[in-house]
């Protein structure tokens, strides 16, 4: 491929390319136009968009501004000496579900032919871009006709990256990275460590392309009202409360790092992937101008001369951005070149319960509800197309034997609150692991923890260690009472030839699905269901398991929950002889419809209700052991190795 001679016996072929999916206007995306950073206008005015409407991702309806360019990036590594292709893809919008993602693997394979469509191992990623386009239908229904520009868009970008590919040496590094980064839920945990893939080509030693992996959440102007010029707002027939707020498209800090990065290494690409941003991992922490005098370092300490910039502005986020791009430029990389030989790769399929109602209910298709425009194939907001659904047995594991898939899409409306929601118990998704010597990729398929992804810091479970890392021990699971589910490094263990020093994993989240949040089941807690008076005789009667100042921190456990939900019938008997007649239906309603991802929830607990179950994290890290021979579980706790020295909280004055 490219324009080397081919690959020799014993060399890596990589490509990379990215493309814009920023929605057209007239047949173009060339209509941006560019401003400064310190420029703190919205950007290019749109009267419409050829796709027509088009939602923001966690703004608004509908989307009237363009700050800059978006782009879906490509990188392909390979074939190995089995003939495998590495194709990853990193999106700046909002999400991909599973389901969405099955039409891009079709015409994927169209565009390269079955062949070479069998030899990859594809991992799609979205940045989580909080200003990009809506691809969930959070916002309203998805934009079907944008939906299907972006998925050809996508197969653009990984053909030309695999028509792009050269003979290069493939090299990596980490180091920690706390530049406006910080965690704002207890446990108050970051991995902060910045881990860097680079391709070079061999001829010329120049970059093909830059892949970084770090975990903040894009969302640095979410909620941020740009100054509007009052022109736009006479063209919106709005002259007294017009703005900008959540109605401008934006790449956030990795289109500019990926931008600001391709400068300072001369040329090729860079791709930026999340990592562990679960529980609200993001723009927390403060930045500054960097000067001379205020130098940017690893930006854990704020320099005494430092100029501290307003953090939720354009200015601000393009600081991280290119601080990302300088700190990234100056880790060293291995100096030896990663040894051509097989991958390692696999992928693992498993179920999980579909305990969100709200999921449930925006899973119906539109024809559910009233009127005469609905459809059977749409969704009524998760997702371009209806998810799948199984209904699997009762008290057994979930497996392809038994569960059934739920081919009609079958739905019922709620005797409760009358709204439709879709009946299957289960739905289904996958990790994928791809190991090219010392690297050691993992998909994570919702927005991982970082606890979860490297482990906890060594002095967690002490008393100094509560109160270093809980700002509200009182709220949540503290000490061993925080039980993981599992530890994805420890799971994978080190590539066999390389120590845990000499390895490098990379955990990419949201990725190849996104399904929320995955807590811990002994830090969940969801409101009470019922009224603040009931809430309270029912925290008496011990039906609940939380109290506080009032009623919507009177909760229950995540933990009892998963029981009430999973075996009803046996928790029936258990309530009726301990609580007395009607005390399990307390349990059940709040259990049904606790998690409410528009509130209420308990105080430090909105991400236990932003997940499709209850027991995710559980789910993924079975099937992630599976994958791996089933290691012991219980036992994965504490980060060990170099990486841990990135691992904790960051501590500073503005820090949340």
């Amino acid at each position: 491929g490219g324009d080397d001679d081919g690959q020799d016996e014993a060399a890596w072929l990589v490509g990379a390319a990215r493309v814009s999916v920023l929605p057209t206007v007239n047949g173009s995306t060339d209509y941006v136009v560019p401003l400064p950073w310190t420029d703190e206008g919205p950007g290019t005015y749109v009267e419409e968009f050829d796709v027509g409407r088009l939602a923001v991702g966690n703004g608004g309806t509908d989307a009237k501004w363009v700050r800059n360019d978006l782009h879906v990036r490509a990188l392909a590594i390979g074939p190995d000496p089995d003939g495998t292709v590495f194709l990853l893809l990193s999106g700046e919008v909002y999400m991909y579900f599973s389901d969405d993602l099955d039409e891009f693997h079709s015409r994927l394979e169209v565009a390269v032919g079955s062949v070479l469509y069998q030899s990859l191992r594809i991992v799609v990623s979205a940045q989580h871009n909080h200003e990009g386009p809506d691809t969930a239908g959070m916002e309203g229904p998805v934009n079907h006709q944008y939906y299907s520009y972006m998925l050809d868009r996508m197969v653009l970008a990984s053909t030309r990256a695999l028509d792009n590919r050269v003979t290069a040496t493939l090299h990596y590094g980490y180091a920690p990275f706390y530049y406006g980064l910080a965690d704002s839920r207890d446990p108050r945990l970051e991995d902060n460590n910045v881990r860097v893939v680079q391709a070079r080509r061999r001829d010329t030693s120049a970059v093909v392309v830059t892949l970084v992996q770090w975990g903040m959440h894009p969302e640095n102007t979410l909620g941020y009202s740009p100054p509007v010029d009052p022109a736009n707002c006479t063209a919106l027939n709005n002259t007294t409360d017009c703005s900008a707020n959540g109605r401008y498209l934006f790449s956030d800090f990795p289109g500019i790092f990926s931008e600001a990065m391709v400068d300072l290494q001369g040329g090729g690409e860079a791709i930026y992937v999340n990592g562990a941003i679960g529980a609200q991992v993001g723009p927390h922490a403060p930045v500054w101008e960097v000067t001379p005098s205020a130098p940017l370092g690893d930006g854990y300490s704020i320099p005494v001369n430092a100029t501290i910039v307003e953090r939720k502005t354009f200015y601000a986020t393009s600081l991280v951005g290119q601080g990302l791009a300088n700190f990234t430029y100056t880790i060293p990389l291995s100096e030896s070149a990663i040894p051509f030989g097989p991958m390692v790769s696999n992928v693992t399929s498993f179920y999980y319960p579909m305990t969100n109602f709200i999921f449930k209910a925006g899973a119906v298709p539109t024809s559910a509800l009233p009127g005469p425009l609905g459809s059977d194939d749409e969704p009524f907001l998760l997702g371009n197309v209806l998810r799948k659904l199984w209904f699997c047995e009762a008290g057994a594991p979930p497996t392809d034997e038994t569960c059934t898939f739920d081919a009609n899409y079958s739905y019922a409306q709620d005797p409760l609150s009358g709204v439709p929601y879709r009946l299957g118990t289960h739905g289904k998704t996958s990790v994928t692991y791809v190991q090219l010597g010392p690297l050691q990729f993992v998909t994570a398929p919702f927005e991982i923890l970082p606890e979860m992804a490297v482990g906890l810091p060594p002095d967690f479970d002490s008393s100094e260690g509560t109160a270093k890392y809980y700002d509200d021990p009182e709220k949540h699971a503290t000490g061993s009472g925080l039980e993981l589910p599992g530890v994805v490094m420890q799971i994978v263990g080190p590539p066999e030839g390389y120590t845990d020093d000499q390895r490098m994993v990379i955990v990419i989240g949201l990725a190849n699905d996104e399904l929320g949040y995955g807590v811990e089941l002994t830090d969940q807690r969801y409101s009470c269901a019922l009224n603040g008076t009931q809430c309270y005789e029912a925290y008496d009667a011990g039906l609940m398991n939380y109290t506080g100042s009032d009623a919507n921190q009177v909760s229950i456990a995540g933990s009892q929950c998963v029981k009430v939900l999973g075996s009803p019938d046996e928790m029936a008997v258990l309530y009726g002889i301990e609580f007395g007649e009607g005390s399990f239906d307390v349990a059940n309603i709040t259990c049904t419809y606790g998690q409410r991802p528009f509130g209420p929830y308990p105080s430090g607990h909105y991400e236990d209700s932003m997940s499709a179950s209850m027991v995710l994290a559980n789910s993924y890290m079975t099937a992630l052991s599976n994958m791996f021979g089933n290691p012991d579980l219980s036992g994965m706790r504490t980060c060990s190795g170099a990486y841990c020295a990135g691992v904790g909280r960051h501590i500073c004055d503005g820090c949340r």
